[in-house]
C-alpha cells in the first residue's frame, strides 16, 4: 500500500493563504473597533475632557484668587479699587496658567480674558445699601404675652 504525503500542499499553499486570511481578518476587526469607538465614544470622551477641563480652569482662577487676596493681607476691604482688583486677577490668571496650562490652552484664553473671568471669584464689597439705592434699616421686634383665651 502507497501513501501520499499531502504536507507539502500545506505547508506550501494553504498555511500561507490561511494566514494572511487571518491576518487581514484581525485588520479589518481592529478597524471596526477603532470606527466604532470613533463614532459612538470619542464625543461621550470629549465632552467628558472639556467638562474637567472646565472645572480646573475655574478652580485654579477661584484658587488664585483666594491666594492673591490672601497674600495682600485684607487691603481689598480698605481699597476696593480697579487697581486691586487688577492687581488680584492678574495673579489669578498667573495662577491658571501656571498649575493648569492644558486647560488654558484648550479653551484659547489669553491672560486678559482669564483675568476677566477671575473677577467673577472676587467676593462681593459688603454694602449698607441693597441694590436699588435704597437704605436697609433694622427694625427691633417687640414681645408681649397674649391675654387669656376665655
Amino acid at each position: 500500500m502507497h501513501t501520499v504525503s499531502l504536507n507539502p500542499i500545506f505547508e506550501q499553499i494553504v498555511n500561507p493563504v490561511l494566514q494572511d486570511l487571518l491576518q487581514g481578518f484581525v485588520i479589518f476587526v481592529a478597524g471596526w473597533v477603532m470606527w466604532a469607538f470613533h463614532k459612538y465614544a470619542a464625543p461621550y470622551v470629549g465632552a467628558q475632557l472639556e467638562a474637567k477641563a472646565s472645572a480646573d480652569l475655574n478652580q485654579a482662577l477661584q484658587n488664585g484668587v483666594w491666594i492673591a487676596m490672601q497674600k495682600i493681607e485684607g487691603t481689598e476691604q480698605q481699597h476696593a479699587n480697579v487697581q486691586v482688583k487688577g492687581a488680584i486677577t492678574a495673579f489669578a490668571a498667573q495662577f491658571a496658567i501656571d498649575h493648569v496650562p492644558d486647560a488654558v490652552n484648550r479653551f484659547g484664553l489669553n491672560p486678559e480674558q482669564l483675568a476677566t473671568k477671575a473677577l467673577a471669584y472676587l467676593p462681593v464689597s459688603l454694602t449698607a445699601t441693597d441694590t436699588t439705592g435704597a437704605r436697609v434699616t433694622v427694625q427691633p421686634v417687640e414681645t408681649a404675652p397674649l391675654a387669656p383665651v376665655k
